[in-house]
């Protein structure tokens, strides 16, 4: 099996994105509109006639090369043309490229792909939260834990109003205000240019709720063919008094029931966001993440050796 490097101005678009499109665990992330948006200037693997591709997303610091996973980005990987998990020997084969072209790295495979575990390779299993919305809503409704019913009508009870027309600018202006974790501007740099990029674009939406003329909270979905992935959240004081999040989950359910799409919460591993999100009925799913650093490997090769 022939598999190339190809710089991004050399991948043909229009063809990475069909076999994007047909992968049966199919999401934004992979897409070459959505790579450009997070991950300016990344490359690809690349077999045969587009039969295996696998995204690259690296930056290069004082000469070192290194694969990092990108913002709101949270699973790439190996995807196939015929829609088949690849299997192990061809896993082997597009990770032993990883450490001859990058010195370390931090990357996300999607959930089709089952690493190995390797004595190069630290592989990390991580859970996602999906909620299948193929049923009618009043069906996906009786599946809500007790506790999310009583926090949606809280918020229902409120009677405070559905955002109705939020700009990027807004939503960027209060996620920002209201981020527990004080994120620096390289976060909302990448943020910015993903949130700009979907709503101009079509491709994605902000759902939220108002008091008065106040945004309390808000969520940012993308969507693809078969998706809608809660990208990027926040809620005030009031907008966690009112429970404001639940209403705004609840109403995207509602419009996409029955579409026979998916909503991708993104998963969590603390707690209380992971139970957030199983109230709604969302089920967990596991995809892997794989470190790698050449320079401990090294280390630790010269130390075995002296």
């Amino acid at each position: 099996m022939d598999i190339r490097h190809l710089r991004r101005d050399e991948v043909d678009a229009q063809r990475w994105d069909r076999v994007v499109s047909g992968w049966p665990y199919e999401t934004v992330y992979p897409y070459s509109w959505y790579l450009d948006l997070v991950s300016p200037g990344w490359s690809a693997l690349v077999a045969g006639d587009y039969g295996y591709i696998m995204p690259l997303t690296w930056k290069k610091m004082l000469g070192i090369r290194y694969l990092y996973q990108p913002v709101s980005t949270q699973q790439l990987g190996i995807i196939s043309r015929d829609g088949k998990e690849p299997a192990a020997d061809v896993l082997r084969r597009f990770l032993g490229f990883l450490p001859g072209y990058f010195h370390l790295g931090s990357y996300a495979f999607n959930r089709g792909n089952h690493v190995e575990q390797s004595p190069d390779f630290l592989v990390e299993e991580r859970i996602n939260y999906e909620l299948d919305l193929s049923a009618s809503y009043e069906r996906i409704r009786r599946g809500y834990a007790t506790n999310t019913r009583r926090n949606l009508n809280r918020a229902v009870r409120s009677g405070l109003d559905q955002g109705g027309d939020i700009t990027p600018e807004e939503f960027l202006e209060r996620r920002r205000a209201c981020d527990p974790f004080r994120r620096g501007d390289r976060f909302y740099d990448v943020v910015t240019r993903l949130t700009n990029g979907l709503v101009q674009d079509g491709r994605g939406a902000i759902r939220g709720v108002r008091k008065g003329d106040r945004l309390i909270a808000a969520a940012l979905f993308a969507f693809s063919r078969k998706r809608a992935v809660y990208l990027h959240s926040f809620s005030d004081e009031e907008g966690r008094e009112y429970r404001s999040m639940f209403q705004i989950v609840d109403s995207l359910i509602r419009t996409h029931s029955g579409k026979g799409m998916v909503l991708d919460f993104e998963g969590s591993m603390v707690p209380t966001i992971a139970r957030f999100f199983e109230g709604f009925g969302a089920e967990p799913t596991v995809y892997q993440r794989v470190r790698f650093n050449r320079f401990s490997r090294n280390l630790l090769r010269r130390k075995n050796n002296a």
